[in-house]
């Protein structure tokens, strides 16, 4: 879990308690704050949830961030292109059916 952050607008690394702390709403907060992953500097956003504590997480997997060493284990690159060829299946197939509805 990636637990600290930078803010590009304050240029200072933010753990998730002090962003907790900040008033507002979790997505306005980390457009204004312009929150990114300190080391590759990708857009994150905060995970929250009753399982797991509260951390901040990759918005998605772009091939400038594969080598982040704070990304999620698990997501290879053959991981992400499988991901993505599935998600790109159903969206044909989305189509497909409202298309043919529509005729």
């Amino acid at each position: 879990d990636m637990n600290f952050a930078l803010s590009m607008v304050k240029q200072e690394t933010l753990s998730v308690e002090e962003f907790l702390n900040l008033s507002g709403d979790d997505g306005w907060l980390i457009g204004k704050n312009l929150i990114v992953c300190s080391e590759c500097r990708a857009n994150v956003f905060l995970r929250k949830g009753e399982k797991r504590a509260p951390h901040f997480a990759h918005t998605k997997f772009r091939d400038t961030n594969e080598s982040c060493s704070q990304r999620v284990g698990q997501y290879t690159p053959d991981k992400i292109r499988q991901i993505r060829a599935k998600q790109s299946k159903y969206r044909v197939g989305y189509f497909q059916q409202r298309f043919e509805d529509y005729l």
